[in-house]
C-alpha cells in the first residue's frame, strides 16, 4: 500500500485547494478565440482527491482523472457525490492515458503537484508528452507543475534540502530528498502519529530541470511554454535561480 493511501483521509487538509489555480486555469482556457470550439473536457493525471478537477467541474467542465492510489480515488468519488458533480476517475499511471481516451478528446490536460518526476527518465518524459499531445485537440492546453529542481539540487548539494513539516488531524507529514546513483533522487516520506512513525516510503524521482521540460514540450508539438513561479497574478515570471516551484503552460500547435 502506498503512503498516499495512508494520507488520503487528511490529504485535503495537508494540501488545500488553491482558488488561484482554478482562476488561472479558467483564464488560460478562455484567452483565445479557438477556446469556443475546444472540447470542455479536462484530464488531470495524478489527480489525488480531485480537488482541482471538481473546481473545474463546478465551472462546467467534463472532469476526468487518473490516480494510482485506491484510497485517493475513493475519497475523490465521495467528494464528487457530496457536491453533486460528475467525475470520471480511474486507476492509472502517467503513461496509461493514451490507451484510455480517444485522440483529441480534451481541451485541457493537467499534471500538477510535482507528479511529473515520478517518470523514470527523459525518454519517458517525451513518451508522456507525446501521449498528452495526442489526447489534446489542436489549440488545447497542457499545464505542468513541478518543484524547481535547478534550485532544489543546488540547495541539496550545498546545505541540504527538506520540505517544511505539514500537520493535520494529529498527524505530521515529513518529506526530504537524498541523491542516488544515475542522477535520480530518493524522495523519503514519513507520517508520524503521536510522535511515532506510522508510515514511511522511499520513491525514486527524476529531477527534471526547467530547460529540459521546455525543450521536451517543444519537441512534442507544443508552442513556446509560459513559465511561472506560482498560480496568482503576482507570480507572472519564473527564475530558475530563486523560485521554489515551476508552472509551465503551453498550447498544442494547430
Amino acid at each position: 500500500m502506498s503512503i498516499y493511501d495512508d494520507l488520503a483521509p487528511i490529504y485535503d487538509e495537508l494540501f488545500p485547494q488553491n482558488p488561484a489555480a482554478t482562476a488561472f486555469l479558467l483564464g488560460l482556457t478562455g484567452q483565445k478565440s479557438s477556446a469556443q470550439w475546444l472540447p470542455r473536457r479536462i484530464l488531470d493525471i495524478g489527480c489525488a482527491t480531485a480537488s482541482q478537477l471538481l473546481d473545474l467541474a463546478a465551472a462546467g467542465w467534463e472532469a476526468f482523472g487518473l490516480e494510482p492510489s485506491a484510497a485517493m480515488r475513493e475519497r475523490a468519488k465521495a467528494k464528487a457525490e457530496r457536491a453533486g458533480l460528475p467525475l470520471e476517475i480511474s486507476e492509472g499511471s502517467m503513461l496509461d492515458a493514451p490507451s484510455r481516451f480517444p485522440k483529441g478528446y480534451f481541451g485541457l490536460l493537467l499534471c500538477i503537484g510535482n507528479t511529473l518526476p515520478y517518470l523514470g527518465n527523459e525518454e519517458e518524459l517525451r513518451e508522456f508528452l507525446g501521449g498528452a499531445a495526442s489526447l489534446l485537440a489542436p489549440g488545447g492546453s497542457i499545464v505542468l507543475q513541478t518543484l524547481n529542481y535547478e534550485r532544489a539540487l543546488s540547495l541539496l548539494r550545498s546545505e541540504g534540502f527538506a520540505f517544511p513539516a505539514l500537520r493535520a488531524g494529529g498527524s505530521v507529514f515529513r518529506r526530504h530528498y537524498e541523491e542516488t546513483e544515475g542522477g535520480r533522487l530518493s524522495f523519503i516520506t514519513d507520517v508520524f502519529q503521536d510522535g511515532k512513525e506510522t508510515a514511511r516510503e522511499a520513491s525514486a524521482l527524476t529531477p527534471f530541470r526547467p530547460e529540459a521540460l521546455v525543450e521536451a514540450l517543444r519537441e512534442s508539438g507544443f508552442e513556446e511554454p509560459r513559465a511561472r513561479s506560482g498560480w496568482g497574478p503576482e507570480a507572472s515570471s519564473f527564475s530558475a535561480a530563486s523560485d521554489g516551484y515551476l508552472i509551465l503552460a503551453s498550447r498544442l500547435s494547430c
